[in-house]
């Protein structure tokens, strides 16, 4: 990562504008370190723990990323913040953009599935059920379009 991936200048210009970002040496724990990783073990490096700004885990990504996968994991973070935090258009626009910006990432086809719950949750039932389809549509082997085909032909006739 540190060779390819942090000195990409689109991925510089991002962590620089929507983080606020710490590096630990895994050999060498600080307290601060320690606090981030909380109960959990390192067993592989790189480790990204992505906290909101109250210090609660968002998420945890282990392994290096090309810049734009990368970059769809960070735009993924965002809109899982903002859905913490009730915001759900910019969460939608968070999950949307990871998805037309890398959409042959890992990240692609998991910020559908969220963008269906913020669609939910902006819209009811029905923008869900159509993102789903989206989702199951274009990644129809992957574990998120797994835990989407899940709505009951009831819902869907409504």
């Amino acid at each position: 990562m540190g060779t390819v991936t942090y000195p990409h200048a689109e991925v510089i210009e991002f962590v620089t504008k929507h983080f606020a970002a710490a590096k630990f040496n895994v050999k060498e724990p600080v307290p601060d370190f320690k606090e981030a990783v909380g109960r959990g073990k390192v067993i592989w490096a790189p480790l990204f723990i992505f906290l909101d700004y109250r210090g609660a885990e968002l998420r945890r990504y282990l392994g290096y990323l090309p810049h734009d996968h990368f970059l769809a994991e960070l735009r993924l973070v965002l809109g899982l913040a903002a859905m913490t935090h009730m915001k759900y258009q910019e969460a939608l626009e968070w999950f949307l953009s990871a998805v037309e910006k890398s959409p042959d990432s890992s990240a692609a086809p998991e910020a559908l599935f969220w963008a269906g719950a913020a669609d939910y949750r902006i819209g009811g039932a029905q923008p869900m059920i159509a993102r789903w389809d989206d989702l199951i549509a274009r990644y129809p082997g992957s574990t998120w379009a797994t835990r989407a085909d899940i709505i009951p032909p009831e819902l869907r006739e409504r």
